[in-house]
This record gives structure tokens, C-alpha cells and sequence, in this order.
């Protein structure tokens, strides 16, 4: 069992390892683009569930003691 440890650590730090120098002598590039503005947000509307209507069961009264 501690022999596949080794082995799993030692592949795992190999592959990032040459991951790391493939990039760099590739000259790759990563560009992060922000794309929130075109998702549209939403605007949440002021009219809770406890709006100025009154309904015989709602939630907002408070009950008699």
C-alpha cells in the first residue's frame, strides 16, 4: 500500500510539474473574460410577501396572545 502511495504522489507531482514547463516554453497565454454585464440581472422587486393587500392567512399578522 505504501508502495502505490509513492507511486501516486510521485506521478501526480510529474504531471503538474511538466504541465508547469509545457506551458512555459509554449508561450500559453490564459486570459480570464468577465462576462457578468451580458448575463442581464435581475432586479429584485420591492413587494414582499407582505404587500399592502390583506389576506385572511398571511403571514405578516401577528398571532393573538
Amino acid at each position: 500500500m505504501k508502495k502505490a502511495f509513492v507511486a501516486l504522489t510521485l506521478l501526480m507531482f510529474v504531471g503538474s510539474v511538466s504541465a508547469t514547463v509545457y506551458a512555459a516554453s509554449n508561450n500559453t497565454t490564459v486570459s480570464i473574460v468577465k462576462h457578468d454585464d451580458k448575463k442581464g440581472k435581475k432586479k429584485k422587486s420591492k413587494k414582499g410577501s407582505c404587500s399592502g393587500e390583506k389576506s385572511g392567512g398571511s403571514c405578516c399578522q401577528k398571532k393573538a396572545a
